[in-house]
């Protein structure tokens, strides 16, 4: 699983409610994610689809690697950034930063296009298409995250589904024109639906005179390099997090566009998005549920009750991942069918590991909230570091050998390892009680 942008839950009685408007939105976004795949999968050729998600994946990166780290350093530093610099210290710090980010990206993005060999035409265009799709999710999260920070938790909910509906819906507007379906085509509806997303919040008033606000009660703040200067030590080994769990998420696809083809990593793309988003909504409620509580224990030192409440939500999210999978696996032919198209039923072998594999990633990703809570993020990157490596050399190994079901059958080793390899961390830990201690 990758990280995602992650999100604050205030701390007031009004908790739960903010709770249930965060899982409606990122519930929500899910389901119109799947129909995402669903219009991609229906509407362009298996190779075209490959070859984009190849390209999309090359952002992912890039986002990890920089934005990511940015919002959980906001995020997890927030209570003594707000007493120190104010309320607007977030957005305006993390929007600074992205600016020169997001040129950066242009070298690493045409670096990578070569170096991985994703068969695209017109490179420049690409690349053209990658940054604006960059620049346009990066600072629509900064702005948006404003609405977080200032506990509007419904306005969010309703403006990630917003999000998220229109990159199906810019799909289905260039369907309507009867342009030539390629990979190039699939890629500049995402940058166009994002970058739209992106106007309309910058059109939104009630937004805007947050934004102001913000700005204007904002004591003065460190300058971006100094901001992340002082968190080096948190910050980064985040972007060592973000690199490696994107090697652990998506790298076995540019592996399989290798040794396979365009085709072959197209469609296991496809069956790869269909099976892991279930897990991947059931790992963001987790922390969405988990994290506020565990900051607060970790805040309040009351360590005892923070380790006991950490322990029995992960039981739970483990008895929950693995009868989800088991769901999943009894009807996995119907779903592919439906939700993509028959074509990749030749994909489907590779279910079953894929399914296996993302319940352990679920319960691996979230055993990473124990680091988060007690500002240890290298612990989180050495966990992260075993299960990339093993990704890379069991997906090399098999993918020759055993194709598609081979690369699926491969999720639930590197997985399992990047578990206990985190574990094992967590339980040596000895710069505070560990949680999940070892018997």
């Amino acid at each position: 699983m990758l990280l995602g942008p992650i999100l604050v839950i205030p701390e007031a009685p009004s908790r739960w409610k903010a709770l249930a408007w965060n899982l409606f939105g990122q519930g929500g976004a899910a389901l119109l994610g799947l129909a995402l795949i669903k219009v991609s999968v229906s509407a362009f050729p298996i190779s075209a689809y490959g070859t984009a998600a190849l390209l999309l994946g090359l952002q992912a990166l890039v986002r990890n690697t920089t934005l990511n780290p940015l919002l959980n350093l906001a995020i997890y530093t927030s209570r003594e950034e707000e007493a120190r610099f104010g309320a607007g210290w977030i957005h305006a710090a993390t929007g600074r930063a992205l600016g020169t980010l997001v040129g950066a990206a242009l070298p690493l993005f045409l670096l990578a296009i070569w170096a991985l060999r994703i068969p695209v035409e017109r490179t420049l265009l690409a690349v053209g298409w990658l940054l604006v799709l960059l620049a346009s999710e990066a600072f629509k999260t900064a702005r948006l995250n404003l609405l977080h920070c200032d506990g509007q938790a419904s306005r969010f909910a309703l403006w990630t589904l917003a999000d998220a509906a229109l990159k199906p819906a810019m799909i289905l507007g260039f369907l309507a024109t009867g342009q030539e379906r390629g990979a190039l085509s699939l890629l500049a509806c995402h940058a166009l639906g994002s970058t739209l997303s992106l106007a309309l919040t910058l059109l939104d008033a009630p937004l805007q005179r947050l934004a102001r606000a913000q700005r204007k009660d904002s004591p003065p703040h460190p300058t971006p390099g100094a901001w992340v200067s002082s968190h080096r030590t948190f910050l980064l080994p985040l972007v060592g997090v973000g690199l490696t769990g994107w090697i652990t998420g998506l790298s076995d696809r540019y592996l399989v566009n290798l040794y396979l083809g365009a085709e072959s990593a197209g469609l296991y793309a496809g069956i790869y998005a269909l099976f892991s988003s279930p897990f991947l909504i059931l790992g963001t409620a987790f922390t969405l549920a988990i994290r506020p509580r565990l900051l607060a224990l970790q805040a309040e030192g009351r360590a005892a009750e923070r380790d006991r409440w950490f322990r029995q939500g992960l039981a739970g999210l483990a008895l929950g991942a693995f009868v989800l999978a088991a769901i999943l696996y009894l009807a996995r032919g119907p779903l592919v069918t439906a939700l993509l198209r028959p074509d990749y039923l030749q994909a489907l072998p590779a279910a079953p590991g894929i399914l296996l594999g993302n319940a352990i990633l679920a319960l691996g990703t979230s055993l990473e909230q124990a680091f988060f809570v007690t500002h240890r993020t290298h612990l989180v990157l050495a966990k992260q570091v075993a299960g990339s490596l093993t990704a890379i050399l069991v997906v090399l190994w098999m993918a020759p050998r055993f194709g598609l079901e081979g690369v699926g059958w491969a999720c639930p080793i590197y997985a399992a390892v990047e578990l206990m390899s985190g574990m094992l961390i967590l339980g040596k830990s000895r710069k505070s009680r560990p949680l999940l201690p070892m018997a």
